[in-house]
């Protein structure tokens, strides 16, 4: 018995489109509007590209586009990408930032994906962590191994991961593994303190488990530091040595503050 061929022109027409046209590389008045010239539907005598020289940026029509893709091979400066998407998804659109940007639907991971491939290379430091972070969390797991989340974000993008990773993990009823050099962010993701006392290289002694405040205190009088809140903006700072906070401080055996 033969075959049935799938109907690729039904496949096809499942199919809705997005076109992103970066308003950052889309030039028209430094190009010959390779876009629109090239277009198989505009040759047909429909707007699917409508831009001119004076124009700022090209507007593309996504429902008379069929997705060829000619287009953002075409344009000089790489700021077309024409994605392929399935049907049905019209409906489930929650947000769109504009005409030809990015369309948020009711599965976030759709937004994501879309971001990975296209947005990616135009990302800071900062936020391709932020990034990483959320598509990390995003993901189904039992156990989330998260390595140095600090890496690249500011003082109070720190702040900020550390709480939402703790708040996913509690609700989520998942066990954390966060492998974390930065002192502040540390002490945000922490409830109880396990001191290790010793001779680096040569031998160590666990502490038992003991309260953050506790911990802390512990670990800071055995660098001789201190830690207070700036009254104005309330980060963590370290006192001088010797100053009359530090010394006030390790009088009272107060090393370390806990955020109110």
């Amino acid at each position: 018995m033969p075959r049935v061929k799938p109907n690729n022109t039904e496949e096809e027409s499942k199919l809705t489109r997005i076109a992103i046209v970066s308003n950052d590389k889309c030039k028209p008045k430094r190009c010959r509007q390779e876009c629109k010239k090239s277009c198989p539907v505009v040759r047909m005598g429909k707007l699917c590209i409508e831009v001119v020289s004076t124009d700022k940026i090209a507007l593309i029509s996504e429902e008379l586009c069929i997705g060829c893709g000619i287009c953002s091979k075409k344009c000089p400066f790489e700021a077309i990408n024409i994605i392929n998407l399935p049907s049905n998804l019209g409906k489930d659109t929650t947000h769109r930032y504009n005409a030809n940007s990015f369309k948020l639907h009711r599965f976030v991971a759709l937004f994501f994906l879309t971001l990975t491939h296209f947005l990616v290379q135009n990302l800071s430091g900062g936020e391709l962590q932020r990034l990483a972070l959320t598509l990390c969390l995003g993901k189904p797991a039992d156990v989330y191994l998260i390595d140095e989340p600090s890496a690249y974000l500011d003082s109070e993008q720190r702040l900020v991961a550390a709480k939402v990773i703790k708040r996913f993990i509690l609700h989520a009823k998942k066990t954390g593994f966060v492998v974390e050099h930065d002192f502040i962010m540390a002490t945000y993701l922490a409830d109880r303190v396990i001191v290790f006392d010793g001779i680096p290289s040569l031998k160590t002694t666990a502490n038992t488990p003991q309260s953050l405040l506790n911990g802390m205190n512990q670990f800071l009088e055995s660098l001789e530091i201190t830690f207070r809140r700036d009254p104005t903006n309330y980060r963590p700072r370290i006192n001088k040595l010797n100053s009359v906070k530090d010394a006030e401080q390790k009088k009272g055996g107060n090393y370390f503050f806990l955020e109110d």
